[in-house]
């Protein structure tokens, strides 16, 4: 609603609002709206708090139906903004975007931090540019913003690490853990492989990794089996992409 207000106070000049919906984030910690309480069923009435966030969550098949619950709720709010969009603006005057930075640990059964279910997450484009269009390829979160701004027609320096993924197929998708005091750890998708990357020391900054001591483990996602590991070739490509990135 507070978004409507905006947009109608100042709806004779452009607009770029970003909402950022804690209803899907923060709901673990408490009590549930009365309206997902009333669709649930007995058995998930039992609450258990806990202090860790949702990306380092164990795999709990309770909150996993909570958290669907709660998508719908929020999907119902969300249409609300959307009818107003539609009824106060010419489709080519509005691009609507959906991301998220990292995905919830309750939702699968592996406890590996960029396990999939941690690491996936969606990034949607609605304009009419990208009517009917969907896109099958890999994707990071640095790409989201060339693309936003691409789409919105606003020329920049495309100095950014991300590409536009309408116009730029990516081969792979990277994603790493760099925490102070921790040991880093990435992991890189393609078509055909998981490579895996884990330093022997923890570390304090990036400048700190490594890379040619770390843990490196290959393996093909069609079997999740290992991949000979003497194959120099693809290990040196996916080393440097770590150590260029």
């Amino acid at each position: 609603i507070n978004t409507i207000d905006h947009l109608t106070a100042f709806k004779q000049r452009d607009n770029f609002v970003w909402l950022t919906l804690f209803d899907t984030h923060h709901f673990l910690n408490g009590l549930p709206n009365i309206s997902i309480q009333s669709e649930m069923d007995v058995s998930l009435h039992d609450y258990n708090y806990s202090s860790k966030k949702s990306v380092h969550a164990s795999y709990d098949p309770t909150r996993k139906k909570i958290y669907e619950l709660e998508l719908k709720r929020i999907d119902a709010y969300l249409k609300i903004l959307f009818d107003y969009l539609k009824d106060n603006y010419d489709d080519d005057d509005v691009l609507v975007s959906i991301c998220s930075d990292h995905g919830k640990g309750f939702l699968g059964e592996s406890e590996d931090m960029l396990s999939e279910h941690r690491i996936k997450v969606p990034m949607l484009f609605k304009s009419n540019s990208t009517k009917n269009v969907e896109f099958s390829g890999f994707s990071q979160g640095v790409d989201y913003l060339p693309t936003l701004l691409n789409l919105a027609g606003i020329k920049h320096n495309d100095s950014f690490d991300g590409r536009d993924i309408t116009k730029v197929s990516p081969k792979y998708s990277l994603s790493e853990l760099i925490f102070n005091n921790d040991y880093y750890r990435a992991v890189i998708f393609d078509e055909m492989h998981m490579f895996s990357c884990k330093s022997k020391n923890k570390i304090k900054t990036q400048n700190d990794i490594d890379y040619d001591d770390c843990i490196y483990k290959l393996q093909r996602i069609d079997s999740m089996s290992n991949v000979d590991q003497n194959d120099d070739i693809v290990i040196k490509k996916y080393k440097n992409i770590l150590k260029s990135h």
